[in-house]
């Protein structure tokens, strides 16, 4: 947590330890100094300068790189000062160490001592400050009965003395015999007799220990730190360290020394940023509640109205059970948006766009992120709930409710007790019913917690006036996650299944079967800006579709046929009824007006492939056992029709109308009865036009002539229903409802077959294919979609009845999976035809894109040399303004033919080309004033897309410059004989346009730098290799072009571009590069350190080292990936080459030792095979701890036909699991286990070592 912006992250296990009065201040020089106190070297100063040695002793002399600063080596501070009591003697020197320290300072020098003794006070607030400093700063301002302790007597913590008051460790001015000040002090306080390191430990044991004032390298905390790494270690968890610097290099300065650093910004004297820490954080210890009160007041606000610190501050209130409490008991009550801060799902949620060019783009981790977020994971991480903190459910520090335990007295479902931090946050959301965003949250959990249901359920009979829709929405979420249904899964069905072959169709499974087919609510991720953005009105505003994607779900047959005997089919069919029952009901509440449900009929007027994605095959199901009732039970089911209900839009309306089309359920004049009687809206209803015109199709020849004639005077009734619009629709539908009876054989009286004639008369452009589509049902089509050339249709034409034909082409018919295109077609058999057709439309100045792309893309390879250069004149003269796209057909054009051109004519070749050219490259004199060219802008992300070698190789002039390489290489140009006057030239336009067309072409160029080398390597040093340059704006494409040519540089090539290749880390991360892009620069890195480390054109082991420092830590673990690859393929790979690499060329710094890195060394290790004890001792070193195991698995897998690596190096093995697994860690890997088991049984004697002891007993505490 900040209590700034730009202020230092406190842990929350800090904070907590300082609300308890448990954290103890541990502070140095660097506290004082602010007051006009000196620095250690200041000191030391004041010290020689009165003592004034001699200047050609070895006192100046080792104080002299002090004096003049600068990183060279040094005598450490401490050995001098002994130096110093050895010459002059220990009392004159501690006369003027206190005559330094105290001489007067600042009118008010301990405000910063105020402010560290405010916040580590005790809960009686008094301080608990240990000091090294000799100076009285901290005793300014304080209580008269201040505790004072000056070592050797210090506070003995383990019988109880108490720490408060000052401490000083090092003495005070006031006791210059008890200074500890030259290295033989610090020697006998930390090592010898070790009294200052007994204290500290103790320190730590019995409380939080925080530095303040030191560096890492300053001879308090060496002599500090090595005391107690000899003396069994230090709890991390207890001792911090604030010091300023980037977070990376000072966890790297502290880490290995056991100190959880906390770094703070600022450069020279500036410490600001770590002093109004202290003084916010100071106002907190006064008061913790009343700091908690300020928090709960700023989230009021709203988490979109603060920033991310503040909203790391109300995280870190709610992270604690008191906190939660009182953030949710505030009053008034603190939105709900807040669930979008501290569900972790939903602040690192994908960026999310609405629908539309300029849609608004929401990004939520921008939003509602910490401020110690880490960036948004890559999709489907499996980590991203790991490395960003969810507030949401349990965490450490949380209780764990001791009666869920109980296996015999296990607590009812909806009663399930939650720590009591969760159990408070469920109740604020139950508070928040009325907000359309809690629902938003609510439906995107995958499974809620059965106590926020309860939560919910109370909710909902408490708050009376909740809005209809919010009340409407609640109760389906609660159902979602309550129902019987809520619990099946696949599994479920095949399990119901065994149990019917089992046991037969008896009561239970009956019961079963009932419950399996109950209907249920099924939600899915919102589409669009809604897919991370919850909706921010309240609920008159918000639609049911803002909240979440809902659905009535079927339960899934999964396409089986179930052997249901005639007797049970009753029962089997009612269970099925009731589901469409339930389904209703559920539909009706999701405010459905639109449920397309399957085809009664799906074998007749249907085309291509019906699929039932709404009831999962269920409808089709259920027609089945219909039908089978039919047969065997027809009474039994004309009873059960006759209670289906035709008002329900959904499903019996259309199963009615069906039902009634069969014979054996009722009668004709049953029918007719019905069909009369039954509301006109039921009747005219779309969604059941094909059940209620195949039903009277069917049934037309059991109605009586009175009957037929009464059902079309209620038709034609219908036409005269409505105005306007409403009225032409309804004309439409009766006229194609009568005419498809009569296209089909019913027949009609005169009379109404004259007035459907009339009726038909007024719908505009009528054809009779209307009335038969209104029943014909169409599904999706699957297959590829072929063309069809054939250019038949051409035959016996002219150029110019050809030229009009192409103006009336037909397009691709709905559902065929053939495209006619018989220019294609006409261009391969009759290429010159083709183009005689295409100039007789330009000389009428029309050039159809279409047809030119296809003359273009398809022109033939087997055409005469002689008509081959008329093609290519034509295009010399093409006017490309008048056909949008065609450069990219005539660039690829050009870069397959312009070598064949111009072996037959250098004269056309460059004619054609140079007409291109002079359309794609920018006029040079199209400048603006800062010479820059007048390209159409592209967003940074295009641009990036567009600078790539893929890019290039796919544009026009990428086409130009491949084409006319190619054409060089048919020249068969010897080596050294210079690129021919005419190709340079034209290679030297494009490289000379300001345009992309220059990023292109350079692409092009330098991927085949080495051939061009050969023929004219002067040319090449003067212009392409200054291209490598990062001074040069065109390096990026060059480096681009020649990483995918995926060779090395000539020798003398690559000597010149070697400072230049040096300088690519990390400018390939400015460039923004694709991952795979950046990898091959690795790769090129790496292969000349491996294979020319001592060849002038190669890499050095030490600048490979200074490569890999630029490079991040994905960019190494690739170094890594590849010499896993390079030892795995290489003869004597890992011994010659690996081996030595990692050895000379890896950096040592500590900051290049990271968690990251190591799945990648353990899978270096699993492969090495043999070498694995060889390639452990040059990796061992460069093995950190990691908290997730990660990669462990890999030394237990068995490579070819050999062991495990863990059973043929059990110790080796060992050795690795110890370096990688941490003291602690939240969750042991399993494969930990499996593989000491392994251990143990290859080498039973390393079952009492120290390593091994540690980890199993890290295994059996889980």
């Amino acid at each position: 947590m900040r209590f700034h912006a730009n202020g230092p992250a406190i842990p929350d296990y800090l904070l907590q330890k300082r609300d308890e009065g448990r954290c103890v201040f541990l502070c140095g020089a660097g506290v004082s100094i602010p007051a006009g106190m000196p620095t250690f070297v200041g000191l030391a100063q004041y010290v020689i300068d009165k003592l004034d040695p001699d200047e050609n002793g070895d006192i100046m002399r080792d104080f002299l790189p002090w004096k003049i600063g600068g990183n060279g080596a040094k005598t450490p501070l401490d050995q001098l000062f002994n130096s110093l009591y050895q010459e002059y003697g220990r009392d004159e020197v501690n006369a003027i160490v206190s005559e330094c320290l105290g001489a007067p300072r600042n009118d008010d020098p301990s405000d910063k001592h105020r402010l560290i003794c405010r916040i580590s006070s005790d809960r009686d607030h008094r301080p608990q400050v240990v000091t090294t400093n000799f100076d009285r700063l901290f005793e300014f301002g304080q209580d008269e009965l201040l505790q004072v302790r000056v070592a050797p007597t210090l506070p003995v913590l383990e019988h109880g003395d108490s720490i408060t008051g000052i401490t000083y460790l090092h003495g005070h001015i006031g006791q210059p015999d008890s200074y500890v000040l030259g290295s033989a002090d610090f020697g006998r306080a930390y090592l010898a007799e070790a009294w200052a390191t007994n204290f500290i430990r103790e320190l730590i044991k019995h409380h939080t220990v925080v530095l303040v004032g030191y560096s890492a390298d300053d001879p308090p905390v060496k002599y500090l730190l090595q005391g107690l790494s000899q003396n069994g270690g230090i709890d991390q968890r207890n001792l911090y360290a604030f010091d300023r610097g980037r977070h990376e290099d000072i966890e790297t300065k502290w880490r290995d020394r056991g100190v959880t650093p906390i770094a703070y910004s600022g450069e020279g004297n500036d410490h600001s940023a770590l002093w109004d820490t202290f003084e916010a954080w100071a106002e907190r210890a006064d008061d913790p509640r009343a700091w908690r009160g300020n928090v709960i007041n700023l989230a009021r606000k709203g988490p979109r109205l603060v920033e991310a610190y503040q909203r790391g501050q109300v995280a870190h209130v709610v992270r604690t059970t008191a906190g939660a409490r009182a953030f949710a008991n505030a009053t008034p009550k603190i939105t709900a948006e807040w669930l979008c801060v501290l569900d972790v799902n939903c602040r690192i949620a994908d960026i999310s766009k609405g629908y539309g060019e300029d849609a608004e783009i929401f990004d939520p981790l921008q939003t509602y992120g910490l401020d110690d977020d880490p960036a948004r994971p890559p999709a489907n991480s499996y980590w991203q709930a790991r490395i960003h903190d969810h507030l949401l459910g349990w965490r450490p520090g949380d209780d764990n409710p001791e009666n869920i335990h109980d296996l015999g007295a296990f607590p009812a479902a909806d009663n399930m007790p939650l720590p009591s931090r969760l159990g408070t946050l469920v109740w604020w959301i139950s508070e928040h019913l009325d907000s359309p965003i809690a629902a938003w949250w609510a439906f995107r959990q995958r499974r809620l917690h059965p106590s926020f249901l309860k939560f919910v359920r109370d909710a909902l009979t408490r708050q009376k006036d909740l809005p209809s829709d919010a009340r409407k929405m609640w109760n389906v979420l609660v159902e979602m996650h309550t129902a019987v249904s809520a619990d099946r899964h696949g599994s479920y069905w095949f399990e119901l299944r065994r149990m019917i072959d089992v046991e037969g169709w008896s009561n239970h499974v009956i019961r079963e079967f009932e419950n399996f087919l109950l209907p249920s609510y099924a939600t899915s991720f919102l589409g669009g800006i809604k897919k991370s953005k919850a909706p921010l009105g309240s609920w008159a505003n918000t639609d049911v579709k803002d909240i979440a994607n809902l659905s009535v779900k079927f339960p899934d047959l999964h396409q089986q046929d179930l052997e249901i005997p005639d007797c049970d089919l009753d029962v089997v069919i009612s269970a099925a009824e009731n589901c469409f029952r339930r389904a209703i009901m559920m539909l009706q509440d999701l405010n459905v007006s639109y449920y397309p449900v399957p085809t009664c009929y799906p074998g007749r007027e249907t085309e291509g492939r019906l699929t039932d994605t709404r009831t999962s095959g269920f409808f089709d199901w259920f027609l089945s056992l219909f039908s089978r009732m039919v047969e065997h039970h027809p009474e039994v089911m004309r009873n059960r029709v006759l209670l289906w209900p035709e008002s329900d839009p959904y499903f019996f309306r259309k199963l009615k109308f069906f039902a009634d089309a069969h014979r054996l359920l009722f009668s004709g004049e049953e029918v007719v009865n019905f069909l009369l009687k039954v509301d006109p809206e039921i009747f005219w209803d779309y969604q059941v036009s094909r059940e209620v015109l195949f039903l009277l199709q069917d049934r037309w020849g059991d109605f009586s002539r009175n009957e037929k004639e009464s059902l079309i005077e209620k038709m034609l009734l219908y036409s005269e229903v409505g105005e306007d619009f409403k009225r032409e629709e309804s004309i439409r539908q009766v006229a194609c409802y009568i005419k498809f009876l009569s296209l089909n054989g019913c027949e009609l009286s005169p009379t109404h077959t004259q007035r459907l004639a009339e009726l038909i008369a007024t719908v505009p452009n009528w054809r009779d294919e209307f009335a038969k589509e209104i029943v014909r049902k169409r599904g999706g089509n699957f297959g590829y979609v072929k063309v069809d050339d054939a250019p038949a249709v051409f035959d016996g034409l002219s150029v110019n009845e050809v030229s009009e034909r192409l103006d009336n082409m037909p397009g691709r018919g709905w559902g065929d999976f053939f495209e006619k295109k018989p220019f294609i077609g006409l261009v391969k058999n009759n290429p010159k035809r083709s183009l005689l057709v295409l100039l007789h439309k330009a000389r009428r100045d029309e050039y159809p894109a279409e047809f030119w792309f296809q003359l273009i893309d398809k022109f033939p390879e087997n055409v005469t040399r002689r008509f081959l250069l008329v093609f290519a004149r034509e295009l010399g003269r093409l006017p490309f303004e008048k056909i949008e796209g065609v450069e990219y057909y005539i660039g690829r054009w050009i870069n397959g033919n312009l070598n064949k051109i111009y072996t037959l004519s250098p004269l056309v070749a460059w004619s054609v080309f140079d007409h291109f050219a002079s359309n794609i490259i920018i006029d040079r004199s199209d400048l603006g004033e800062d010479g820059a060219a007048k390209v159409i802008a592209m967003d940074e992300a295009t641009q990036r897309s567009r600078c790539l070698f893929e890019c290039a190789i796919n544009e026009p002039a990428g086409h130009a410059m491949d084409g006319i390489l190619k054409a060089l290489e048919t020249l068969g140009v010897k080596e050294n004989a210079g690129i021919p006057g005419a190709f340079r030239q034209r290679i030297e336009r494009f490289l000379e346009n300001p345009g992309n067309e220059k990023n292109y072409a350079v692409c092009i160029l330098t991927r085949y730098i080495g051939w061009l080398y050969s023929v004219d390597p002067v040319w090449v040093m003067t212009r392409l290799v200054p291209l490598f340059s990062s001074n040069n704006d065109v390096s990026e494409f060059a480096w681009n072009g020649f990483l995918y040519s995926e060779t090395k540089f000539p020798p003398e090539v690559a000597v010149t571009v070697k400072p230049y290749l040096l300088q690519i880390f990390p400018k390939v991360y400015e460039w923004k590069w694709p991952d795979g892009d950046i990898e091959l620069a690795v790769d090129l890195l790496s292969s000349m350190a491996i294979f020319d480390a001592n060849e002038p054109h190669g890499l050095t082991y030490r600048e490979m080292r200074n490569c890999l420092r630029r490079m991040n830590d994905r960019s190494r673990s690739h170094v890594v990936h590849f010499l896993t690859r390079f030892g795995c393929e290489e003869s004597n790979g890992w011994v010659d080459h690996v081996v030595p690499f990692i050895t000379n060329a890896w950096p040592l710094e500590r900051k290049y030792r990271t968690s990251s890195l190591v799945a990648e060394w353990v899978l270096l290790l699993s492969r090495s095979g043999d070498h694995f004890p060889t390639v452990l001792q040059a990796v061992r070193k460069f093995l950190v701890p990691v908290s997730s195991g990660n990669g462990l698995f890999s030394l237990d897998m068995t490579l070819d036909d050999d062991e495990p690596l863990v059973s043929r190096f059990p110790q080796e093995v060992l050795s690795v699991l110890d370096a990688i697994i941490p003291e602690t860690m939240s969750v042991v890997p399993f494969e930990l286990s499996q593989m000491l088991s392994e251990i143990e049984k290859a080498a039973p004697e390393l079952f009492r070592t120290r390593h091994f002891l540690r980890l199993i007993d890290l295994v059996e505490r889980q």
